[in-house]
Formats: C-alpha cells, structure tokens, sequence
C-alpha cells in the first residue's frame, strides 16, 4: 500500500484503477482479522470523481455467516 500511494490497476482493463484508503489500524484477536478499507474505482483517462449518491456502510464483522466475514 505504501509503496504504491494506496493506488492498484485492475488487470485486463484498460485506465481502470482504485484509490485504496484505511482510516485506522487493522483490529485483530484470537478469532478474526479486520481492516476498513474504502476503494474508489475510476477511468485514469477521466479522473478520480466521486459518487453522486452516499456510500453505504459495509460491516466488519458478522457472527451470522459461516465463513464469519
């Protein structure tokens, strides 16, 4: 992440990136691994613009699915 300004090119397409950004540490216990991180895709050719809506917030953690994301 720091070596590349938080910034990763999606494979196969052409000027397509995403801006990568964490707010905090990672929380890590005995049982799960958590990281918030934000990702905003983009066209290189156009820019970075952010979305005309409001992003959603995505929960860290679920006890309620069997794979326990």
């Amino acid at each position: 992440m720091v070596y590349s300004d938080g910034y990763a090119k999606v494979p196969l397409i052409l000027d397509f990136w995403v801006d990568l950004e964490t707010e905090e540490a990672a929380h890590v216990t005995n049982t799960y691994f958590a990281i918030g991180v934000k990702g905003l895709m983009f066209d290189k050719s156009f820019g970075e613009q952010e979305p005309a809506v409001a992003i959603p917030d995505m929960p860290f953690h679920s006890d309620n699915h069997n794979e326990k994301f």
